[in-house]
């Protein structure tokens, strides 16, 4: 999973309290740019930003200096301002699915669910049940970074944790695996389960610089506790490293000290292997259930709007390169066809009967492509129909108090929108419906029982249908 063959347009900066890591991968998964800046104590602590106007000044100096081309952009956050946990649910569609893993998250989070960006992907799926990956960040600090970003004129299309970035650099294995990534002054430890789960995760600072009894008492600890908790074949069974400490003297006393495998991670540069993970990112919207990925919704919309826009943009070119292909051959043979019937009158019959198949062939195809080329042309005029779609959406939330909207995604072929959101109660949610009913554009609002179950802080997903145009 780590080595992406895709091509990518973003590049990845990675924020922790003592520097930025920029890595720019190419289609193989390589990096092809890795660059570090070093920060002053005070900029960033804890993972959340204290100086925004210089750490801003800062970064677009560091970024002006790379010469960058692309402006979109992977986030990587400090661990310590991060919430992870594997949850077990019975297994539901996907819609009432991410509700329950809402709900069973809540009283687990440190902050309100009101406050954070949540996401979760599947990790293993059966008749009867699911275990789900939760991660959470503060919705401030999230976008205390996004707001620096988009001012310095980048586009964010994803934010997660350093945890998930290292848990990607092993992926899946038969066997449980802990995952260092260690730091000057520092380090963060992450135990993989055998699916790519992350079981456990842990951030430690070091008193003084480098590595020393406090890694090692740490690890111990770490093993120990997570070892109690699952049995001999979910026992953690290698080590691996990576960070700006991380080399083969480092590897073999942790390997002394524990008795298990520990070699570092096959990723270069080393140092900054987390960060060449997280330029690797496959990236989804936040309902996609095989990915994480905690950014603002307000920016996610954006995104899959662009996204869309491109692909059809693209289907377009296509469509009407070939037809003209198509028309060009057809114009040549028939041409080609004029003149030898000139230079050979006496053989007109037969040239007739050998050629007017392929001519009746080739018009059949351009026939074909045009029709298709009509039914992209006609898709493209139904985003301007969702465009207006999304404008009511967004007048009947401002209507309705109460209303607080997390993220949607968007169908053209039927065209359909999902919504979904909080409302503080049950009426406030009946009111959104008569108003987005009040819409000219808008034939059908559907909102599924599950999301009327709850009397307070109720999590609804709404369908939406746009009226067809005569």
């Amino acid at each position: 999973m780590f080595l992406a063959k895709k091509k990518k347009n973003y590049f990845a900066l990675a924020f922790s309290d003592q520097e930025i890591q920029l890595v720019q991968t190419n289609q193989k998964g390589e990096a092809v740019l890795a660059a570090t800046l070093p920060l002053e104590p005070g900029i960033i602590e804890r993972g959340r930003v204290k100086k925004p106007d210089e750490l801003s000044s800062l970064l677009k100096n560091f970024l002006t200096s790379k010469k960058l081309k692309s402006k979109f952009v992977v986030v990587g956050l400090s661990e310590a301002a991060a919430f992870c946990r594997v949850l077990s649910l019975p297994s539901l569609p996907l819609d009432e699915l991410d509700q329950a893993v809402r709900w069973q998250s809540e009283p687990l989070l440190p902050m309100s669910l009101e406050e954070a960006y949540l996401d979760w992907m599947l990790l293993e799926k059966d008749e009867g049940a699911v275990r789900a990956l939760v991660m959470a960040l503060l919705i401030e600090l999230v976008e205390d970074y996004a707001r620096i970003l988009e001012g310095l004129g980048l586009q964010p299309v994803a934010f997660e944790p350093t945890a998930l970035s290292l848990s990607r650099l092993i992926g899946k294995g038969e066997k449980s695996s802990l995952v260092i990534k260690l730091k000057e002054k520092g380090a963060v430890l992450v135990v993989v389960g055998p699916h790519g789960e992350i079981e456990l995760s842990s951030t430690i600072s070091f008193k003084e610089k480098g590595e020393g009894d406090e890694l090692f008492s740490t690890i111990e600890e770490l093993l120990t506790f997570y070892e109690k908790k699952v049995d001999e074949k979910g026992k953690v069974e290698k080590i691996f490293l990576c960070g700006q400490m991380a080399n083969e003297t480092v590897a073999a006393k942790i390997k002394k000290r524990t008795s298990l495998e520990t070699e570092l991670v096959p990723i270069k540069p080393i140092e900054l292997a987390s960060t060449v993970s997280l330029a690797n990112k496959d990236i989804a919207a936040p309902i996609d259930e095989k990915t994480i990925n905690l950014i603002p919704p307000r920016i996610q919309g954006v995104y899959d709007l662009a996204e869309k826009r491109r692909t059809l943009t693209s289907w377009i070119k296509f469509w009407l390169f070939s037809l003209f292909l198509i028309l060009f051959a057809f114009g040549v043979s028939t041409a080609r066809i004029y003149f030898d019937l000139k230079k050979t009158e006496g053989e007109t019959i037969e040239i007739q009967a050998s050629i007017t198949p392929e001519m009746r062939e080739v018009e059949t195809e351009a026939k074909t492509v045009a029709k298709k080329a009509t039914q992209v042309l006609a898709l493209a005029d139904s985003q301007k129909e969702l465009a207006g779609l999304l404008d009511d959406i967004q007048a009947a939330v401002a209507q309705t108090e109460g209303i607080s909207l997390n993220h949607y995604s968007i169908h053209f072929e039927p065209g359909q929108i999902l919504i979904n959101g909080v409302a503080t109660n049950r009426d406030q949610l009946l009111s959104l419906r008569e108003n987005l009913e009040k819409s000219e554009n808008i034939s059908q609002v559907k909102i599924p029982l599950s999301s009327l179950e709850k009397e307070e802080n109720v999590n609804f997903t709404i369908s939406l249908f746009g009226k067809e145009k005569s």
